[in-house]
Formats: C-alpha cells, sequence, structure tokens
C-alpha cells in the first residue's frame, strides 16, 4: 500500500488567493463621502423594503427638499416653484430590492430644511403615471460636518397574488430611540467616519 501524497498549495497561488479577497472585502465596505466644498452636511434616510413576491421593485422615489430662504418663509405656491430655483433640491432615494438600506444626501449646504414632495415614478409596472405628492412634515437642520438622521423611515412594501397582479404602498415611518442608536451603529462602520460627527438632533 502506498502512503498517501500531500499536495500543497504553491504559495504564489495562496497570495493571490489572499490579495483577492481582500479586494472583494474592501469593495464591500460602505463609505461617507469626505467633507468638502461638495459635502458640507449629511442627510441619512433609512429606508426598507418588503418585496413579499421577490421581483422587481415596481417604483422609483425621488426626494424634494426645500431650503427655508432667509426671508423666513417656505415656499406656499399652489403650483411647483420653478426647476431652477437654488431653494430646491431633488434626489432619486436609494433602495434595495428587498431589505434595508441608508440613502445618504450629502449636496445640500448647511440650513434648516424640509421635505417637500415626493415624486413616484413606474420603472417595472405599465398603465401607471409619474405622481408627485406634496408632503406636510415638520422641518430638520443640516450643521457643517455633522451627520444628521432624518427623523422618519421611507417604508415601501409590495405583494404580488397568485393571477400576477400586485399592490403597493409607500409611508414614513418616525423613528424610535432604539431605530436612531441602531443607525449611529451601523454608521460607525461607514468608512471615513471618522471625519463627520453626529447633530444634536441625531
Amino acid at each position: 500500500m502506498q502512503p498517501v501524497q500531500s499536495h500543497k498549495t504553491p504559495k504564489s497561488l495562496l497570495l493571490l488567493l489572499a490579495f483577492g479577497l481582500m479586494v472583494s472585502l474592501a469593495g464591500c465596505v460602505q463609505k461617507l463621502p469626505s467633507p468638502s466644498e461638495d459635502a458640507k452636511t449629511l442627510l441619512v434616510v433609512a429606508t426598507e423594503v418588503v418585496n413579499k413576491g421577490q421581483r422587481n421593485r415596481m417604483f422609483n422615489y425621488i426626494m424634494k427638499f426645500e431650503r427655508k430662504p432667509e426671508s423666513g418663509s417656505w415656499w406656499r405656491g399652489a403650483t411647483d416653484p420653478d426647476p431652477n430655483d437654488e431653494r430646491f433640491f431633488s434626489k432619486q432615494v436609494a433602495l434595495k430590492r428587498n431589505g434595508e438600506n441608508l440613502f445618504l444626501v450629502y449636496e445640500l449646504p448647511p440650513g434648516e430644511y424640509r421635505l417637500f414632495s415626493m415624486t413616484e415614478v413606474p420603472v417595472n409596472v405599465s398603465n401607471a403615471q409619474t405622481k408627485t405628492t406634496r408632503m406636510r412634515v415638520r422641518p430638520f437642520m443640516l450643521e457643517e460636518e455633522k451627520i444628521t438622521i432624518y427623523f422618519s423611515k421611507f417604508y415601501y412594501t409590495q405583494k404580488f397574488t397568485t393571477k400576477g397582479w400586485f399592490t403597493s404602498r409607500k409611508r414614513l415611518i418616525p423613528l424610535k430611540h432604539e431605530d436612531f442608536e441602531k443607525i449611529r451603529t451601523q454608521l460607525k462602520a461607514f468608512k471615513n467616519f471618522e471625519l463627520w460627527s453626529f447633530a444634536e438632533s441625531s
């Protein structure tokens, strides 16, 4: 009976595998922008998608924020404001196909803001139109080099019937104390977190 021979993996191959694993892990590390002229503030909005059918999400959403002007008056017009009005900023919400995520808004200068409107954009559904809803929620402050956690979570759910019909719903759910703590803990694992501090309201 011949002895069992051991086959050693070449050292070069081990190094190559280790390097590949490091690159893979590095690509998974979530990152915050560094404070700069283009990122003086950081707003974090918790999001959650409950996709019971495990199909593609049927809608995307765009949040429009309004900055309170120096005059101290919010927009009260019956129609939508001029798209070139610098007080307003729109950004598509970062949502997963299913699960939780943190949506980062870092393009806004310091100041007092409110969520002005929410636009629903159909992406995987026919016979649906883009719909914009004016929001009636309290304002919040953004401070330079500080993280502000938005006080509500954006929650989206969709489910399908056996006949292929689907229903969906979106809403803002106020965060509880433990929700804020959970988000703070998540953010501390992000690269560049040490360059920021939390606002008192967060």
